[in-house]
């Protein structure tokens, strides 16, 4: 982190890498979605949960990330 500087790193962080970080989201879901389709209900079970734990995943990085980073860099004794 540069000056240690949560908030301007997490934004720098999203808006370059979090459109990738959507669209590979919607295109894995979309995919496990198909399975939806099946005929046999663990396929479709599978498809389902794979992809809400996709969505999840992405939730977490958005949100559950960026704040433990600000309380990991409010809590280091070492700061520059």
């Amino acid at each position: 982190l540069i000056h240690n500087n949560v908030r301007k790193a997490t934004e720098l962080t999203l808006l370059t890498t979090g459109r990738a970080m959507i669209v590979t989201t919607i295109v894995l879901s979309a995919g496990f979605l198909v399975f939806t389709g099946a005929s046999m209900s663990n396929i479709l079970n599978f498809g389902v949960l794979t992809a809400i734990a996709i969505v999840t995943a992405l939730l977490a990085d958005f949100f559950l990330v960026p704040a433990i980073m600000a309380i990991m860099i409010h809590n280091r004794k070492d700061v520059v």
